[in-house]
C-alpha cells in the first residue's frame, strides 16, 4: 500500500464501486444505530448519538468530502423521517460542520491545539449562521433566539424534575443548577465541543491507522499538545474580569474562561499521563484513582488538572522530567 505523506491518503488499491457502496452502507448503518436505540430508550439513544460523527468522518477521510457529505445527508433524512423535520435539521446543522472539522483536523499540520480551535471556530460559526437565518425568518434578533433556546432547554430540565418524585430541597438545588447553566451555556457548549473535537480527531485517525489508510503519528497528537505563552495572558485577563466585575461582564468572562480552562485541562491530563507513566503506575490503578477523585471531589479534580496544564507553560514537566534512556 502506497501513501501520499503530504496528504495522508492512499494512492493505490482503489476499490471498485461495489466495495465503495458496501463501505458506506456499513458506516451509515453504524451512524443510524442511535436512532433505533432512541426508540428503545431515549437516554441510550442520546448517549450513543455522541459517537455518530465518528463513522461518518472516518468515511469522509478515507474516501472524499463529497461522498461523506452524501452519507451525512442520508442519515439526516433518516433522522427527519424517524424523529421529525426539526430533529433532522438540528442533526444536519450539528453534524455537517463537525465532520468537516474532524476531516480537516486529522490532516492538519502544526500545533494540535490550533487544529482543534480552528474546528471549534468553524462549527460555532456555522451555528451562528444558522441562528442568523432562523432569526431572519422569524423576525427575532440573535439575542432573542439565544434566549429562546435557553428558555426551551431550561423548561425541558424543569419538566424532567417535576415529572419525578424529587424532594423540595433537591428541586431548589436543581433550579440553581438550571440558572447557572443558563448563564454559562455558551462556555459549557464551547468547552464540550473542544473536548469532543479533540477526541473525535484522535479516535477517527486511530481507526484510519488500524485499517491501514494512514500512518502512525510520532509523536502522538496529545504528546504534542503545548499551549503557547500568550494563552496565559488571556487566562489572566479573563480571571481578573471574573474576580473584579459582575453582571454581564462577569458572565462573558466566565463563558470565555471555561473553554480556555478546558484547553489547559487537556494539557494537564497529558502531563499527568506522562508523570504516571514515568513513575510506572499501572493503568488500572490510574483509572480507579481518577474515578475516585472525580466522584468524591469533581471540582477539585477539574481545577487541579487545569492548573497543572497552566503551570506546565513555565515548568514544562515533560521536558524537565523525561523518560529515562534505555539502560539507565
Amino acid at each position: 500500500m502506497v501513501f501520499d505523506n503530504a496528504h495522508n491518503q492512499v494512492l493505490s488499491e482503489s476499490p471498485d464501486q461495489k466495495d465503495i457502496i458496501k463501505l458506506w452502507l456499513s458506516l451509515v448503518g453504524i451512524a443510524i444505530v442511535p436512532l433505533g436505540a432512541f426508540f428503545l430508550h431515549p437516554s441510550l439513544g442520546t448517549a450513543l448519538g455522541v459517537m455518530t460523527p465518528i463513522p461518518l468522518a472516518y468515511g469522509m477521510r478515507r474516501r472524499n468530502i463529497t461522498e461523506g457529505l452524501g452519507a451525512i445527508a442520508l442519515v439526516t433524512m433518516a433522522t427527519a423521517f424517524l424523529q421529525g423535520p426539526g430533529a433532522g435539521l438540528l442533526f444536519a446543522v450539528e453534524t455537517f460542520p463537525l465532520c468537516l472539522a474532524i476531516y480537516w483536523a486529522i490532516g492538519a499540520e502544526g500545533p494540535p491545539h490550533f487544529s482543534v480551535l480552528a474546528g471549534v471556530g468553524f462549527v460555532a460559526g456555522v451555528g451562528l449562521v444558522a441562528m442568523f437565518i432562523y432569526s431572519s425568518t422569524t423576525d427575532l434578533t440573535l439575542g432573542e433566539v439565544y434566549r429562546q433556546t435557553l428558555e426551551k432547554m431550561g423548561f425541558f430540565m424543569e419538566t424532567v424534575s417535576t415529572g419525578n418524585d424529587i424532594p423540595a430541597e433537591n428541586v431548589q438545588q436543581l433550579q440553581w443548577v438550571i440558572d447557572v447553566w443558563k448563564r454559562l451555556f455558551a462556555g459549557i457548549w464551547l468547552s464540550t465541543l473542544t473536548l469532543l473535537l479533540a477526541f473525535y480527531r484522535v479516535l477517527t485517525r486511530g481507526l484510519l491507522v488500524q485499517t491501514g489508510f494512514m500512518e502512525e503519528e510520532e509523536p502522538s497528537f496529545f504528546a504534542r499538545w503545548y499551549l503557547p505563552f500568550p494563552f496565559v495572558g488571556v487566562f489572566a485577563v479573563l480571571a481578573a474580569m471574573v474576580v473584579l466585575s459582575s453582571g454581564t461582564v462577569q458572565n462573558v468572562a466566565l463563558n470565555g474562561l471555561i473553554p480556555l480552562g478546558t484547553l489547559y485541562g487537556i494539557q494537564g491530563m497529558v502531563v499527568l499521563g506522562h508523570i504516571f507513566s514515568r513513575l510506572g503506575i499501572p493503568h488500572i490503578f490510574r483509572m480507579f484513582m481518577l474515578m475516585f477523585v472525580a466522584i468524591a471531589y469533581p471540582m477539585v479534580l477539574i481545577i487541579t488538572v487545569a492548573l497543572i496544564g497552566l503551570f506546565d507553560t513555565w515548568i514544562d514537566f515533560r521536558n524537565r522530567f523525561p523518560f529515562p534512556e534505555e539502560g539507565e
